[in-house]
């Protein structure tokens, strides 16, 4: 089976919860939190063995965050591919009108890219992509991260994901045999051939 290397950049720890009604200007009593490690790359890693197959989970982790999500994605069964970040992981928030059904969600930014990182990070991907495997990036983009360093799919038949204002295929890269190659924010994938 080919091997597949999920990215998930800016991951976050998902807290998730319930209230009776939201409402301004008042304490809201939630029910009891359900923390999760998400992210794209994250998401695909559990979709892959919920069908049954195994992927490799590449995630940027730092802080208390990240050791928590560390410990989550492990006794998920994930097998878990850490790379030091920056700060600490993010959070984010959750909360479902019990009254409507809505979901309000929370999204805080994550700690800031410097181009060492960037440089760091695509090394690391590269490192561990296995050649002829395939390698998906997918969440969202950490903050600091330039347009132009965000890279571009070279098997587009692979996957697609359209979100935030990145509306282009992006999703997954295929591997090619003769070299690893991924989807990584340093660089541009090389054309093969």
């Amino acid at each position: 089976m080919r091997d597949i290397l999920t990215v998930t950049l800016n991951p976050a720890l998902d807290l998730a919860t319930k209230v009776a009604e939201v409402s301004a200007n008042v304490k809201l009593r939630c029910e009891p939190a359900r923390l999760d490690p998400g992210g794209g790359g994250i998401n695909v890693s559990r979709a892959v063995q919920i069908l049954g197959g195994a992927s490799r989970s590449f995630v940027v982790l730092g802080g208390h965050n990240g050791e928590h999500m560390a410990k989550l994605m492990t006794e998920a069964g994930l097998d878990l591919l850490v790379h030091p970040g920056r700060g600490e992981t993010r959070s984010s928030l959750s909360v479902i009108d019990k009254r409507t059904g809505e979901q309000y969600r929370f999204m805080l930014p994550g700690p800031e890219w410097m181009p060492l990182d960037i440089t760091a990070v695509s090394a690391s991907i590269t490192a561990t992509a296995m050649p002829g495997g395939l390698a998906v990036l997918s969440g969202s983009i950490p903050p600091g991260v330039p347009d132009s360093a965000r890279p571009q799919p070279t098997d587009q038949r692979a996957g697609r994901r359209c979100g935030g204002r990145y509306l282009r295929p992006r999703t997954a890269h295929h591997v090619p045999r003769h070299r690893p190659r991924t989807a990584c924010p340093a660089h541009e994938p090389r054309r093969s051939g």
